[in-house]
């Protein structure tokens, strides 16, 4: 029996010991980070700061917000009156995600040796006052946009200010944001910053980007409402005002995409126009950075004035990421796109700015609605329109309006219609080969086509170059399987016989271009049918000599 609890005794691992085997790091709550802080703690508890971070952020994934949480713990540690020691809980909370790394985690991630030699030296450093050896120590690790690093640049950000060089700490933040659109902890900082140089109004700012973003949060409701009291916005400035969302578009590997927003209501907005500033405030716009619904968060931009007068902010550039918003003063009102670029892909989103008091500027599109509830029509008799997607599915063709699919086709010129089916409007068109059928333009306020800028062709619907030729042969290439013969020039239609592998037919006629592939008649072992040549990037057959 002993033998099987020395066993079992022998299995527990400590959880701190358990971090000091693996060979990645955390974060600044790493065993191993906190070793090397808490001999420069001087008056506050690192660990009650990791222990607050860790119940925000129980998996380490490295949360700003879980940061602030872990930095108002060390602000509460503060005697009334001292005026540095808030600047140096800046610098404690900072150096929890300075040991993190960027934007992800790493089963082989190891914070650089200048992080693990650096940040403890700057923070003792700071602590006896010796502000030029901590930003000597900060220095040891340059700033790199695309290396994702923010801790670094906002803590020099911080000593900065203590040696009074307030140009050099505002551009220390203006690196943060450079990296990180939405960033807490520097948006404190520099809020902080502006009231002390008399920028009110910008101080304000940051401190109403800190409370939107964290309004969700208790445990920083007296700190962020302290911050907001410091610096509150100019009232006379700011007007309630309503944002019309009118189209957004997405485009990808996958395809190009549209949809129609003009039906949905008006959203609350706050507009402030700070002449003095040459700059925009705009409070609940933001629809793309928070990657979830529009609710998610409410967002507060500073926007400068462009040289072509529409005022723009750029969001940060990292790894394949950047967007922007742009607003463009217009009469009465302001008309907006913001956009951002992924990797592969990209989207936008347009809107109409307006006083509370005015009526909705998207009446006038309203002509364009041709079927009530539905999206503005885009096509019309006698319009050519294509898949939206790259090289993929087919627009489906019905029969009828409403009725059963009879077939597809990569694009269509419209013939008929409209007719309205709920809130559907569908449309009569036919296809390059002749085939007619009915197809609806949209599927909720999503549309199902996009328009194509001429009539559609074997050229201009078929990526794959033909190689096959009347009257010659060609051959079913080796390792991709039989290719299927049909009854016509369409997947959908009755299979007729299978040509294997390495076998020879004869080209009869041809190519036809349908459902983004080129058909070829074809005769083989007495038969005849239609053959595929290939799909978007594969021939799955090949002249026979």
């Amino acid at each position: 029996m002993w033998r099987v609890l020395l066993i079992l005794m022998l299995m527990v691992v400590p959880i701190g010991a358990q971090a000091q085997q693996n060979s990645w790091w955390e974060d600044g709550c790493d065993a191993r980070a906190v070793a090397l802080i808490e001999p420069t703690e001087g008056q506050f508890d690192y660990g009650a700061a990791c222990a607050a971070y860790r119940t925000c952020d129980p998996n380490g994934e490295g949360d700003f917000r879980c940061q602030m949480i872990a930095f108002n713990t060390l602000l509460e540690q503060c005697p009334a009156g001292d005026a540095i020691c808030p600047k140096t809980a800046m610098l404690y909370a900072a150096a929890i995600l300075a040991f993190d790394m960027p934007f992800g985690e790493s089963i082989d991630w190891i914070p650089p040796q200048s992080i693990r030699d650096g940040v403890p030296v700057a923070l003792a450093a700071f602590q006896a006052g010796d502000y030029g050896q901590a930003i000597e120590a900060y220095q040891m690790t340059p700033f790199v946009v695309e290396s994702g690093e923010t801790m670094m640049p906002f803590s020099r950000g911080v000593v900065y200010e203590m040696l009074g060089e307030s140009q050099a700490a505002l551009g220390e933040y203006a690196s943060v944001f450079q990296v990180e659109f939405e960033h807490p902890l520097a948006w404190y900082a520099r809020a902080q910053l502006y009231g002390s140089l008399g920028r009110t109004d910008e101080a304000s700012f940051d401190a109403e980007s800190l409370a939107i973003f964290t309004g969700d949060m208790p445990e920083l409701a007296g700190l962020v409402d302290d911050l907001k009291a410091q610096y509150p916005l100019d009232t006379n400035k700011v007007q309630d005002w309503l944002m019309y969302p009118v189209e957004s578009t997405s485009f990808g590997v996958g395809g190009t995409f549209f949809a129609d927003h003009t039906l949905e209501a008006g959203r609350p907005v706050q507009v402030g126009f700070y002449v003095d500033l040459d700059a925009i405030l705009v409070i609940g716009v933001s629809r793309l950075l928070g990657g979830g619904s529009d609710d998610d968060y409410r967002w507060v931009q500073l926007l400068n004035g462009a040289d072509d007068g529409r005022y723009r902010l750029d969001y940060p550039s990292y790894w394949d990421n950047f967007g922007s918003l742009i607003l463009t003063i217009e009469d009465e009102h302001l008309s907006g796109s913001e956009s951002i670029s992924y990797f592969e892909g990209a989207a936008a989103f347009e809107f109409v700015l307006v006083p509370a008091s005015f009526p909705d500027p998207r009446l006038s599109l309203e002509d364009h609605r041709l079927c009530a509830g539905s999206v503005r029509s885009r096509v019309t008799v006698g319009s050519f329109v294509e898949t939206p997607w790259h090289g993929g599915d087919p627009i489906p063709l019905y029969g009828v309006a409403g009725g059963g699919e009879i077939g597809g086709s990569p694009a269509l010129t419209v013939i008929g219609g409209p007719e309205c089916i709920g809130s559907v409007t569908w449309w009569e068109a036919r296809d390059t080969i002749g085939n007619t059928g009915w197809f609806p333009e949209n599927e909720g306020n999503q549309y199902t086509v996009n328009p194509l800028a001429e009539e559609p062709t074997q050229a201009n619907t078929c990526p794959l170059m033909p190689r096959l030729t009347e009257g010659g042969t060609g051959r079913v290439i080796v390792g991709l399987g039989a290719n299927n013969m049909r009854s016509q020039p369409s997947a959908n239609s009755a299979l007729v016989a299978a040509i294997p592998e390495g076998e020879v037919f004869t080209v009869e006629f041809g190519p036809t271009c349908a459902e983004g592939i080129h058909w070829w008649q074809v005769t083989y072992g007495g038969l005849a049918g239609w053959t595929a040549e290939g799909d978007i990037n594969t021939y799955w057959v090949e002249p026979n000599g």
